[in-house]
């Protein structure tokens, strides 16, 4: 990245002026803004792997390489911007545009979560809380929240439908394992920490589920 720039990669906001050959947009809508920019042209984009697109880096990274949402006004390719419907929230749509997107890609492409899977998410951060509820979605059979945070976990529970909490603060990964799975282990482990600990926590937990 190279300065001044300003931040922000989740940007919701309304549309204030368009350029003449603009047609998908108009002043006055509402939009979410994708700060990735794939060319759209090559063969990982045509394949529907534009996230790891050859030319990503050709073109402006909005909050990185380009002005982002702490700005006022940004200027943004008009196909970046993706309709946000009156009734979603601002804070709620920008937020679809980078932990929304990747808890998705997770759900869907990466973990494949279908009917009766039984799921775990390491994490309840804004992309661990999306993939708990994503799994749900998905036909998940169990969705277990693991973190450290009770009121985190507590909100993953009451508010997002998960099944199950372990917190490891206050009780051992292999015994919270044992006391929802009853031996039975789950399907898919999602780490949406990625740090030395939640690593480590997830490689215990395959070893535990080998064990059990």
């Amino acid at each position: 990245m190279q300065g001044p720039v300003t931040l922000g990669h989740e940007i919701a906001g309304d549309i204030e002026e368009v350029g003449e050959n603009v047609k998908n947009i108009k002043k006055g809508d509402r939009g979410v803004v994708h700060f990735l920019t794939p060319c759209g042209e090559c063969h990982l984009c045509l394949t529907g792997k534009s996230s790891v697109c050859k030319n990503i880096y050709s073109s402006p990274m909005y909050g990185f390489s380009a002005d982002g949402g702490y700005a006022e006004y940004i200027k943004v390719d008009a196909k970046r911007i993706v309709p946000l419907a009156s009734k979603v929230p601002y804070e709620f749509g920008a937020s679809l545009g980078c932990a929304g997107i990747t808890a998705i890609h997770a759900v869907n492409s990466i973990g494949k979560v279908s009917l009766g899977d039984r799921v775990a998410v390491y994490g309840t951060g804004g992309v661990g809380m999306y993939v708990l509820q994503l799994a749900k979605l998905s036909g998940a059979e169990m969705t277990i929240a693991i973190g450290r945070t009770e009121d985190k976990l507590r909100m993953a529970q009451e508010n997002f439908g998960v099944d199950e909490i372990i917190n490891i603060s206050t009780e051992k990964l292999r015994d919270g394992i044992k006391r929802i799975m009853s031996g039975k282990g789950v399907d898919i482990v999602f780490d949406c920490v990625v740090n030395n600990e939640s690593i480590d926590s997830s490689l215990r937990y395959w070893l535990i589920l080998a064990n059990l």
